[in-house]
């Protein structure tokens, strides 16, 4: 454990000397921050409409709002309300009769039924014009919510990253091959990266968490997730450590590690349920339903999902270190050299 704890203590130390490494510490707290506003203003936004266009009068009423913004035309209110409780801002159209029903999520700026009235009423011919406001005032914003998921699983995951980049370092600098003739085993080096990795990772994300602002998640929650995702920084540190033999080659490795990382599981939601099984030896997939179980109130399978992520994490580290174990120890045939 001694062994471990230097090895981590050394890497803080390079870490905070590298500036390209230091960036990497910082960036969920810059994504937090900017995540922060970016989603502020999107909520705010307007000028799309979804209309239910099963009559005829619903019709002539997108015909007439496409003047105004851009327009789906979706059959039946429960189509129409389903949109509006969506990601993004859009305002929803449906008819009671003949007479017109704003719908709104109910997490909408000040200004976003005026607007929307003030429109309506120019459609209908002016402002005696007749309609009448649904707020959904159980919504909450999926933008904001998701936005937390995506800035989670990105702070985990650059602690591999931060931690593959030390690696790569010691493999540029011939640093491995001086381990070769210390007592450090296989076993304590791959644990002493994937220590770094996991807390690198989960202190971002916990920071990241609190720069978003207030949130209905359990803390509890949050924190079972970082623990069972505890795995998959040490597969991305393996991984990106295990392909480049330099910082050139680990940026190029980073970019195309992360943007599958990241763009899988989300790609998912837009998948018939009935598909999803394909998603299932991905670790990262079930990371993000796991922390969507955190952070999005009403999620099913929380515990599934943390043990699935552990599993999957632990087997995906456990088959890269196996099958990269050559190019993560360039000191073999140095003495005993660092291997798994």
């Amino acid at each position: 454990m001694k062994r471990i704890a230097a090895l981590i203590r050394f890497d803080r130390a390079n870490a905070l000397r590298d500036s390209l490494v230091l960036y990497i510490l910082a960036a969920p707290v810059i994504l937090a921050v900017a995540f922060g506003f970016i989603t502020s203003s999107l909520e705010s936004s307007g000028a799309s409409f979804a209309v239910d266009t099963s009559t005829d009068a619903g019709m002539e009423l997108a015909i007439g709002l496409g003047d105004y913004g851009s327009v789906e035309r979706l059959r039946g209110r429960d189509a129409v309300e389903r949109r509006v409780m969506d990601a993004d801002d859009v305002t929803g159209i449906a008819l009671s009769g003949r007479k017109p029903v704003v719908i709104l999520q109910g997490n909408e700026d000040g200004n976003a039924y005026g607007g929307a009235s003030r429109i309506l009423a120019s459609v209908l011919g002016g402002p005696e014009a007749s309609y009448s406001l649904s707020v959904r005032t159980d919504a909450r914003s999926a933008l904001r919510d998701y936005s937390r998921v995506a800035l989670a699983m990105l702070s985990v995951l650059l602690g591999g990253v931060a931690a593959a980049f030390s690696l790569v370092d010691e493999k540029e600098s011939g640093m491995t091959r001086a381990y070769a003739v210390t007592p450090l085993s296989g076993t304590d080096y791959i644990a002493a990266r994937g220590l770094w990795a996991g807390l690198v990772g989960a202190g971002g994300a916990v920071v990241a968490h609190f720069i978003m602002g207030p949130s209905d998640a359990a803390f509890w929650k949050l924190a079972v997730a970082l623990l069972s995702s505890s795995f998959i920084p040490l597969s991305v540190c393996l991984l990106i450590g295990g392909i480049a033999s330099n910082q050139i080659q680990a940026v190029a490795s980073l970019k195309l590690v992360m943007l599958a990382a990241l763009a899988l599981p989300f790609a998912s939601l837009a998948v018939p349920q009935a598909w999803t099984f394909l998603f299932w030896p991905f670790p990262n997939f079930w990371m993000f339903r796991t922390l969507a179980g955190a952070y999005i109130p009403g999620s099913e399978g929380f515990w599934l999902n943390s043990a699935m992520t552990a599993l999957s994490g632990a087997a995906l580290a456990l088959v890269l270190a196996r099958v990269l174990k050559k190019r993560l120890s360039p000191g073999r045939g140095h003495g005993r050299g660092v291997h798994a």
